[in-house]
């Protein structure tokens, strides 16, 4: 906040277009950090009619896109992300240029291309890689594993999760080391090997604590309580999905929290309790009535119809299944 009333004096006095333009651009970056998108897509948008430099318009470029797509304009944000590669591009500015495909990759996943998020991903690793830039590596590997693994292209995921760990760990970018850790322990789980699923988490754990990371830690025992699950280890499941879901709510994190209640029905059904699992049910709330999250409510429904089942309710149960078939197509079809 004070830098930026520091930024507002400056521009109020500044009469060089140049250096209102570089100016604005600075508030521009400051807004966005703090939130305030709409803030910084109008300073941005103002800064570029001041200026002619090709690097300070690449710059301005990205931070109107960077707004844009945190507002949800993915179409205004496509467009001035490519002007702003272009610009990086004819730059010489391989640094830049890899934060201009990143946010490209991150603005096509918001639109619901999770493709071509990874391809964006993959030509910022592979920029980063050309021209030396370890600490982009890492992080680009981080990103493009993290796209792979949603599409399901385990390989692939497993190969970037892999190339970016040492590059963190030898550079200490301790935060990417410990997102990567956790990833990978992911991904082990996914695929069932649960002992390297463990392991890693344990790293990640150990990380994000160093780099005071609490979220990553309340993900870690999220993660651990699901492994914890699929072992049937189900009072050390319950502790730590409770524990996660308990970090979730303080956080204000409605989905995460949701998450932990559905995962909470699942432990509660495999102890053979469809009573306690409809409470955790009931209790995710915006979980299972569609909307934005219908992911969730797919498993919701799934859940309701396991539990009729087991009740002996089966035209209930066949019901909530179809329900959760519709929803499930839905989700595919995003």
């Amino acid at each position: 906040a004070a830098a930026l009333g520091h930024l507002e004096r400056a521009a109020e006095t500044e009469r060089d277009p140049a250096a209102r333009a570089k100016i604005g651009e600075l508030r521009s970056r400051a807004l966005t950090k703090q939130g305030a998108y709409g803030a910084a897509l109008a300073e941005a948008r103002e800064a570029l009619e001041w200026t002619g430099d090709p690097e300070l318009s690449a710059d301005l470029h990205l931070d109107v896109g960077v707004a844009a797509s945190y507002l949800g304009d993915t179409t205004t944000a496509r467009d001035h992300l490519r002007r702003a590669a272009e610009l990086h591009r004819a730059a010489g500015r391989p640094r830049a240029l890899v934060r201009s495909h990143s946010y490209e990759a991150l603005n096509e996943y918001r639109a619901g291309d999770a493709r071509a998020a990874a391809e964006g991903y993959r030509e910022a690793l592979e920029i980063a890689e050309g021209h030396g830039l370890g600490d982009e590596v890492a992080a680009a590997a981080l990103n493009l594993g993290t796209a792979c693994h949603q599409l399901g292209d385990w390989g692939s995921a497993l190969a970037s999760y892999e190339r970016g760990l040492p590059l963190a760990a030898a550079l200490g970018k301790v935060s990417v080391e410990a997102t990567l850790r956790f990833n990978l322990a992911k991904l082990y789980a996914d695929v069932g090997l649960l002992d390297r699923s463990e392991e890693n988490a344990r790293i990640a754990r150990a990380r994000a604590g160093e780099a005071r990371l609490d979220h990553l830690v309340a993900a870690v025992d999220a993660l651990e309580g699901e492994v914890a699950l699929a072992r049937r280890d189900l009072d050390r499941a319950e502790e730590l999905l409770g524990r996660a879901r308990d970090h979730f709510e303080r956080a204000s994190a409605s989905r995460e929290v949701a998450e932990m209640d559905l995962d909470l029905a699942e432990v509660a059904l495999a102890g053979g309790d469809p009573a306690r699992a409809t409470t955790a049910l009931d209790r995710a709330g915006f979980a299972d009535d569609g909307g934005s999250a219908e992911d969730l409510a797919a498993r919701a429904q799934t859940l309701r119809g396991r539990i009729a089942a087991t009740g002996g309710h089966g035209s209930a149960a066949i019901e909530a299944l179809e329900a959760a078939v519709e929803q499930a197509r839905g989700v595919a079809q995003q």
